[in-house]
């Protein structure tokens, strides 16, 4: 029988529904397409019109219509405790020196993403990697609430705005981690509200930027993008349209685009007097966003590899373009001769910027040692500067520790410590700018004349004019590498000063100037590593060693490696002549196994490696297929300078 659903209600003539086909009724299914493709096109304008706010529409056709978006601990591993602190009877065979337990730790290198905690079974499926999205949510209601001007999606080095919902245009990540990678030794993502429980592989993380682009083997939980004509990309162009589209959302007299003011020149003008003035942080006060100068340093003469074009190519997508220009990244290259006549010869330009790969040419900044000899004439040595243009209550002190989670438990029970074994040394402790430097403080006071009296809330919610990523000492007891570099200072080596080793770090342009007037006018100089920390030093600016994660390759225990790498009183660790910064050699063992460190052997093996190439005890050189995930990039030479007037 026929199904026909006959409605006899009013003299109302029966509906016989019917299956349509494209063969019977081709232009209802005409029509229907054409209704489907102008929802999207109203879809796409609205979305154009507000931006990518918080909208519920256009968040549910976004669950419906594109891939998995995971955002920052949206995914927790279920996994004990990661702060017991172990206990002192462990330690027993433990020696002074860190021998007995300097044996390699094999689950750096074994797994892969077959074997991460996410996954149910080893015979399972591949897992596949999920788009990762770090951003604020611009344009939402809250966001507007504390920011100036809208938020522009840019253009991207495929031709169209970047769409934070496609993979092309984002990182990729694994939910979970390797199983049995090793946690941390110094350093926690917790103490840096960090993502510990993602991780990427080599395809996940640079397949957007170009990696493996010219294969056409398929490889498990990755798919390729759209191919790239890299040579044909503009960077320097990319970021300065970014801008454009943005400028409202930074201070109107700084909101001018500063990309093509180069080559660096001989006549380096003085910068002007400036008042600095902390950006409002009262709840509901809206605000005009800082931006940050990211300059990553080569040399004229370097062999560029594909990953150092990925990497840049994902430092320039995923700081600047994806935040809407709050960063501008810049390719600072030491021309290492010095009878070039880099500033006279237009060939000789011509021919170094040849050897810039195409899409990176008008990033870059060229420099030698004739041009800083003219900036800075009265420092005799010129070597060290290379390397630098790269709560307040006994923030000095605590600096200079390794935080190690496993011997001092949580980050905040590890202020708890610091705070309690400096009580009874309060005096000696850095209160303000400090004095006998000949250098009259031009930061701010402190709002008590005691730290006793503040209650620890001078500072707090500030931004840090100073991050460093590894420790802050007093070198001048120690046996440290360049402890005696001072120049021109009255009080020669009696001048207090701290030490950050390795330059890589943020500088506030208020930092830099003041460094660079004591440098320029007066000759006042140290070295490249005690520069930064030491001008905060003399003026009061706040300084911060961020804890970050930082992996041991060995199975020293977290309490034999916090003995041996916190020496010293509570008020002076590693500033005596027991430090671990001392360069006598005795802990190379320990130092070398270290995923971050002024020299490691563990960086570099991991990541060739993480790159899918073995090690040289095992066939070095060869590709292999299998991807080991890692949760943190090791850090290239990078200097963040922050060029707002924080």
């Amino acid at each position: 029988m026929d199904p026909i659903l006959t409605m006899r209600v009013k003299g109302l003539v029966g509906f016989r529904p019917r299956v349509l086909s494209l063969r019977s009724r081709p232009s209802v299914w005409l029509r229907l397409l054409a209704c489907f493709l102008g929802l999207l096109a109203i879809l796409g304008t609205f979305s154009h019109l507000r931006g990518p706010g918080d909208n519920f529409i256009l968040r549910q056709w976004s669950r419906y219509s594109c891939p998995a978006v995971l955002r920052p601990g949206q995914y927790r591993e279920t996994a004990g405790n990661h702060f017991a602190v172990e206990g002192l009877g462990q330690d027993a065979e433990a020696d002074e020196m860190g021998m007995v337990h300097d044996k390699r730790d094999e689950n750096f290198y074994l797994g892969g993403t077959l074997t991460l905690t996410s996954s149910q079974s080893l015979e399972g499926p591949h897992p596949s990697p999920v788009i990762y999205d770090p951003y604020p949510a611009y344009n939402s209601k809250q966001w507007r609430k504390t920011n100036h001007g809208r938020f522009q999606p840019c253009l991207g080095p495929r031709g169209r705005d970047l769409d934070r919902t496609r993979s092309e245009d984002m990182v990729l990540v694994y939910k979970g981690k390797q199983l049995g990678f090793p946690e941390s030794r110094f350093g926690s993502h917790e103490a840096m509200d960090l993502d510990g429980d993602v991780c990427t592989d080599r395809y996940s993380r640079f397949g957007a930027y170009g990696y493996d682009d010219d294969s056409e083997e398929d490889v498990p939980g990755f798919a390729r993008p759209p191919l790239v004509h890299w040579n044909e990309v503009d960077w320097s162009d990319l970021q300065s349209r970014c801008f454009e589209r943005n400028a409202d959302r930074y201070k109107p007299n700084n909101a001018m685009n500063q990309t093509h003011q180069r080559p660096l020149s001989f006549g380096l003008r003085e910068p002007p007097r400036e008042t600095y003035e902390s950006e409002p942080t009262a709840t509901g006060v809206k605000r005009y966003r800082s931006r940050s100068a990211v300059l990553i340093r080569s040399w004229h003469s370097m062999l560029w590899t594909e990953n150092h074009r990925e990497y840049l190519r994902a430092i320039i997508m995923e700081l600047s373009l994806h935040s809407g220009a709050e960063y501008e990244v810049f390719l600072l290259v030491h021309v290492k001769n010095d009878e070039l006549p880099i500033f006279s010869d237009a060939k000789t330009m011509s021919d170094l910027r040849k050897s810039i790969p195409p899409e990176f040419r008008n990033i870059a900044l060229f420099f030698n040692n004739k041009l800083l000899e003219a900036w800075y004439p009265k420092i005799p040595d010129h070597s060290h500067l290379l390397r630098q243009i790269t709560a307040a209550e006994i923030l000095v002190e605590r600096n200079a520790y390794f935080y190690t989670p496993g011997a001092h438990g949580t980050w905040a029970e590890f202020i708890e410590m610091t705070n309690h074994s400096l009580q009874e040394v309060s005096a000696n402790t850095i209160w303000g700018p400090i004095l006998g430097t000949g250098i009259r403080s031009m930061g701010p006071e402190p709002p008590n004349s005691s730290p006793e009296d503040d209650n620890f809330n001078w500072g707090v919610g500030e931004e840090a004019d100073l991050i460093t990523f590894l420790p802050i000492f007093s070198p001048k007891e120690t046996s440290w590498t360049f402890p005696d570099k001072v120049w021109n200072f009255k009080h020669g080596l009696h001048t207090p000063r701290r030490a950050g080793v390795i330059t890589m770090g943020r500088y506030s342009r208020r930092l830099l100037n003041l460094i660079h007037k004591s440098q320029a006018t007066r000759g006042l100089g140290l070295a490249s590593e005690m520069t930064g920390a030491s001008w905060s030093l003399y003026h009061g600016l706040k300084a911060v060693h961020v804890p970050h994660p930082i992996y041991a390759d060995g199975q020293w225990t977290p309490h034999e490696l916090a003995r041996i790498y916190n020496c010293g009183l509570p008020e002076n660790i590693n500033g005596g002549p027991d430090s671990i910064w001392n360069f006598d050699h005795v802990y190379d063992h320990i130092m070398y196994r270290l995923s971050y460190m002024f020299t490691t052997h563990t960086a570099e093996d991991l990541y060739r490696r993480w790159l899918g190439y073995r090690t040289a005890e095992n066939e070095g050189g060869k590709k292999v297929s299998q991807s080991i995930p890692i949760d943190q990039i090791f850090i290239l030479e990078t200097l963040l300078i922050d060029t707002s007037s924080v």
